[in-house]
């Protein structure tokens, strides 16, 4: 659909006029939610939505998120026509590419591709929205001041250094086989490292691999993880993960959790749980975050914070920069694989941080930046196919 020949300026200029004009003329009528948009028989208050989108940014991402998570499901065709145009609103009025990203996943209804008029309208907003190297604006913050925070809070976590842990009591929380090295090196640091297995993962493949002894045991002692753990049953929100966690006195979590951890879990250790999150915090949030990340131009770092109840939203431990390491990369899959090598540094240096400095942790604002989805396949064409390809033949 990105490379679809798509409509002209003038068009594109008749539609925005045609959104303002229709926003202007918003009365007093409440918000319509994802419930009605996804009703065949309800009638929406375009004006109002259209208005929210500028006006009510918090509650028109809930509407998003919300359809988010119905894009497997079958609707009416009026219902497909309201979530599209709510969407194609959206991305012309914000350039936020979340609301184009999820117009392409809702672009697969049942055999019913986009109208022309949308498809062009889309594809004009695109084009309209990327730079000559293809990557999209980020119109959640301007690009010299992410890049200025990020490059500031690097350069702090540059100087972090391993440090003694005696007795201290660490929990790693997941799969035993994430933490071969990780456990190796805190018992070198004189921690006293203890794993915990909860056998559930949102996806179903790890999922049917922890659910399964045999083959669960086979994978572990192929990844060399040969040492005790507690195996804490198949329920994410259990309350005997964070009793376990409390019995043993744990100090400092490290997770690799495959799902969102409760309250309850949360709760568990004195100091907290890290998350190892790809992407720079606060600006990236949410899924695919490397890909959001190279599709906006935003510096490729990592970020590790303390977990709460939101989506990426815990207090900032650390960052690291891996900018210079992926020049030139043409494919996600390559930088996955970078990021993912340097794992054991970052949970120790994180790990250390947090036990032994004085002022351990930093804000991280949940009005900057946005969350991120699973990113659609035509987004990601245009950013392996287009962006790394052109930033690739500019590093030679």
């Amino acid at each position: 659909m990105l490379k679809a020949k798509g409509a002209g300026a003038h068009e594109v200029s008749t539609y925005k006029r045609e959104l303002a004009e229709l926003a202007a003329k918003a009365g007093s009528a409440s918000l319509p939610t994802a419930d009605e948009l996804c009703n065949p028989e309800s009638t929406i208050d375009w004006a109002v939505l259209v208005r929210a989108i500028h006006t009510q940014r918090a509650s028109v991402d809930e509407i998003l998120r919300k359809l988010h998570f119905r894009r497997e499901r079958a609707f009416d065709s009026r219902a497909i026509t309201n979530i599209r145009r709510f969407l194609l609103a959206g991305y012309s009025m914000t350039c936020d590419a979340r609301y184009l990203n999820e117009l392409l996943w809702f672009a697969r209804d049942r055999g019913k591709g986009l109208d022309r008029q949308v498809r062009e309208l889309a594809v004009a907003l695109f084009a309209d929205n990327t730079d000559q190297s293809g990557r999209h604006v980020f119109p959640h913050a301007s690009q010299e001041v992410l890049t200025r925070d990020i490059k500031s809070f690097c350069d702090k976590s540059n100087a972090l250094e391993t440090s003694p842990c005696h007795g201290l009591r660490v929990g790693l929380l997941g799969s035993p086989s994430f933490f071969v090295q990780i456990r190796k090196q805190l018992i070198e640091l004189g921690a006293d490292p203890r794993c915990y297995l909860v056998r559930h993962h949102s996806d179903r493949l790890p999922r049917a691999l922890l659910r399964s002894k045999m083959l669960l045991q086979a994978y572990l002692t192929a990844k060399g993880a040969r040492f005790p753990f507690e195996d804490l049953g198949f329920d994410p929100a259990s309350p005997a993960i964070g009793a376990a966690l409390r019995r043993d006195k744990i100090e400092v979590c490290y997770h690799k959790l495959g799902f969102i951890i409760k309250k309850g879990t949360i709760d568990g250790p004195r100091l907290g749980i890290i998350n190892d999150h790809w992407g720079a915090l606060p600006y990236v949030r949410g899924r695919s975050t490397i890909e959001w990340s190279l599709f906006h131009g935003i510096p490729m770092a990592v970020t590790t914070h303390l977990v709460d109840e939101g989506i990426d939203t815990g207090r900032l431990l650390a960052m690291f920069d891996y900018s210079r390491a992926i020049a030139g990369m043409t494919k996600v899959s390559q930088v996955r694989r970078v990021v993912k090598e340097d794992a054991v540094r970052r949970a120790i240096l994180s790990i250390c941080r947090l036990a032994n400095a004085a002022n351990p942790v930093v804000p991280n604002p949940s009005s900057v930046g946005a969350t991120f989805y699973s990113m659609h396949a035509d987004i990601e064409r245009h950013l392996e196919g287009v962006i790394l390809a052109r930033q690739s033949g500019a590093c030679r």
